[in-house]
């Protein structure tokens, strides 16, 4: 929770490890976590959007990656501080929400949408 993605890394045959993100923030950048109810993360797609409606990313969760992965149980984005931001967020059974306006301005932005 200190504003960037750190990495854990595992292996059968030899050792496991993490490997940390230690490297300064960038000026007026932060990390935005949008996290949704646990029991709708598998296959969900959350597309990000400026003030404008221009599409600044997009994430599908899941329970697993790969073998012996698994990726953050809530989309992570990089954004600019005080910036305003949207989210449309497409269930695995189709249906669309769309969050309130999200303002950004701290180092550590995060969001539940239920």
């Amino acid at each position: 929770n200190d504003g960037d993605l750190d990495l854990a890394v595992t292996s059968e045959p030899s050792h496991s490890g993490i490997l940390l993100n230690n490297w300064p923030a960038a000026d007026g950048r932060t990390s935005l976590k949008i996290r949704l109810n646990p029991g709708e993360c598998p296959g969900t797609i959350v597309r990000l959007y400026d003030s404008d409606m221009n599409l600044l990313g997009t994430r599908q969760l899941g329970l697993v990656q790969t073998f012996s992965s698994q990726g953050p149980q809530e989309a992570i984005f990089g954004v600019k501080t005080n910036a305003e931001y949207s989210a449309v967020i497409v269930g695995s059974n189709g249906q669309q929400i769309s969050s309130p306006k999200i303002m950004v301005g701290d180092e550590r932005a995060a969001i539940e949408i239920k």
